[in-house]
């Protein structure tokens, strides 16, 4: 009972099928779809360089921060809102 398995690198067959990529073998030009979508998205990344850039970077840190300790943050801020209207 021999096997076909022998190293991809040699281009050889393993198992019985081809070695074979994900790549096609012609070379493909970028779609007008694809040079659209990423014109969006080079537009939408130097529109967020603005003046407002560096609150939006501290605000997604903080939300970053706090979104997976909802509870915890709820119950700190309670209990400062509480002392904070029993010391006035």
């Amino acid at each position: 009972m021999s096997s076909n398995v022998v190293s991809p690198t040699a281009g050889a067959w393993i198992s019985g099928a081809p070695w074979a990529t994900s790549s096609f073998p012609d070379d493909v030009d970028t779609a007008p779809t694809e040079l659209r979508a990423l014109g969006a998205h080079v537009r939408l990344c130097n529109g967020l360089r603005g003046r407002m850039f560096a609150l939006h970077c501290a605000t997604e840190s903080l939300l970053g921060f706090l979104a997976p300790r909802l509870v915890t943050t709820l119950v700190a801020t309670a209990l400062v809102l509480g002392i904070g209207a029993l010391l006035s």
